[in-house]
């Protein structure tokens, strides 16, 4: 499986690549197209974790500096026995520190043990935004907390949202929104 992080303007390289890659393994490719909502910044430290239940990946997470305007990323992939003939979904999620700033949703189809391989099986793709808001439900006690991890998504152009109609404000504090 291959991700890859990249500005919005080399969809068309990022296309190219894939259709290449769908040659190599005589399969046809399947893209899906979407803008970001943010960027982010060079020297950016990001994770790429994927947990799809009932695949191994190895490795099973990625590290990268978004340094390049375009990365690639590649896992390779076992799916345990018991899953054999089934379409298998679970998120590949891309992480800045401890913060979920996208999610790939892929879905797997594991062949059984006697199923033929088909060469015009498709290879997909799919293209994810950023996260654009992250809701907020916690006690008050935890406000010192809350407040750490909007100021880190603050800093990546994620607004984040709190619960009751309450929003943040650039200082931190919250205020009633307006109806």
């Amino acid at each position: 499986m291959a991700v890859y992080i990249h500005l919005d303007r080399l969809q068309a390289e990022v296309d190219a690549l894939i259709a290449r890659r769908s040659s190599q393994f005589g399969l046809w490719r399947a893209v899906s197209r979407s803008a970001p909502f943010t960027s982010l910044l060079r020297g950016t430290a990001v994770r790429v974790l994927p947990e799809v239940p009932g695949v191994l990946f190895n490795p099973p997470s990625q590290d990268l500096v978004w340094l390049e305007e375009l990365q690639e990323v590649s896992f390779r992939l076992q799916a345990e026995a018991d899953v054999a003939g089934r379409v298998l979904l679970g998120p590949v999620g891309v992480y800045v520190g401890p913060l979920l700033v996208g999610q790939i949703p892929p879905s797997i189809r594991v062949r059984g043990a006697g199923e033929r391989e088909e060469p015009a099986e498709t290879l997909a793709s799919t293209t994810v935004r950023l996260i654009r808001r992250v809701s907020a439900s916690y006690a008050h006690e935890d406000d010192r907390v809350v407040g750490a991890f909007a100021e880190a998504y603050r800093a990546l152009g994620i607004a984040e949202i709190y619960p009751a109609g309450l929003l943040a404000t650039p200082c931190g504090r919250s205020r009633k929104a307006a109806a």
